[in-house]
C-alpha cells in the first residue's frame, strides 16, 4: 500500500500491517458488541478485533458501513442493522480503550469518506435522492461523533481521569467537494469508494499526521505517487 511503501522507504523501523476487512463496521470490530449473526462472524467464527496484532499505533477507519448497514442482518429494531452515531461512539470508545489497555500508545481515528452523492443537501444544493440525503445526514453525525469523542477523551485523559491510557487523535480525510472533484477522487459513477488517486490523497493525510504529529519526526518528506498529479 501507499502507507506501507512510504514508511518502508523513510522510517524502516516502523512495521505497517493492514488488518482491514471489507464491509465491516464498528460493531464488527468491537471487542464486546460484535454480532455473531453478521457475515464477518460467520466467515471467521471469532471477533474481528482478534485480528489486531500487538503494536504501538493503531489507525481506525470505520463509519461508512455503519451508516448504510447493508452488511448487517435485519431485525432487532435496527432496520438493515445500521449503527447509530450513539452506538458508533460507544463502539469506538471500547475499541480504543481496549487497545490502549493492551499497550497501544496512540490510536488515530480517521473521518469517514463520503462518495460524490453522499451530501445532505440544502436549499441551494438540494439532494433529490432521498436515500443519499439520508446517508449524507448520517455521515455528518458519524463524523461529528468521532470528533466529539476524541476531544472529550483527550480532555479527561489530560486530567488523569478514569485511568485512560494512550493518546488519541483525529484526522479528517473528508476534503471539500471542489478538492475531491479537482483531484479525481471519484470515478463519476456515484461509487462511494474513491479511485486510486483519491486513495493517494487520503494516504497523504494519514502519512503526514503519523510522521509529524504521532512520531514527531519533523516535516514529512513528500508522499510520492508517480502515476497521478500531486
Amino acid at each position: 500500500s501507499i502507507i506501507q511503501d512510504y514508511f518502508g522507504a523513510h522510517v524502516p523501523h516502523v512495521n505497517v500491517k493492514n488488518v482491514a476487512y471489507g464491509g465491516s463496521n464498528t460493531r464488527d470490530w468491537s471487542p464486546t458488541d460484535f454480532n455473531v449473526a453478521d457475515l464477518h462472524w460467520q466467515e471467521r467464527g471469532e471477533p474481528l478485533f482478534d485480528r489486531i496484532p500487538a503494536g504501538n499505533i493503531a489507525v481506525i477507519h470505520l463509519g461508512g458501513n455503519d451508516i448504510t448497514g447493508i452488511f448487517e442482518p435485519e431485525g432487532e429494531g435496527r432496520g438493515l442493522g445500521r449503527v447509530s452515531a450513539k452506538e458508533y461512539r460507544r463502539n469506538i470508545s471500547r475499541i480504543v480503550d481496549t487497545l490502549t489497555q493492551r499497550g497501544f500508545e496512540h490510536v488515530v481515528i480517521l473521518g469517514t469518506l463520503s462518495g460524490p452523492n453522499w451530501r445532505e443537501g440544502n436549499a441551494f444544493n438540494p439532494q433529490p435522492n432521498p436515500l443519499w440525503h439520508k446517508f449524507g445526514k448520517r455521515h455528518c453525525k458519524i463524523r461529528e461523533a468521532a470528533q466529539d469523542y476524541v476531544a472529550e477523551r483527550n480532555y479527561w485523559a489530560e486530567r488523569g481521569v478514569a485511568g485512560l491510557k494512550g493518546r488519541v487523535s483525529y484526522v479528517d480525510t473528508f476534503h471539500t467537494w471542489a478538492h475531491q472533484n479537482r483531484n479525481g477522487y471519484w470515478d463519476g459513477t456515484g461509487n462511494v469508494h474513491p479511485t486510486i488517486n483519491g486513495h493517494w490523497h487520503v494516504a497523504k493525510d494519514v502519512i503526514e499526521h503519523l510522521y509529524e504529529e504521532v512520531l514527531e519526526l519533523g516535516t514529512a518528506p513528500g508522499v510520492h505517487y508517480p502515476l497521478f498529479n500531486q
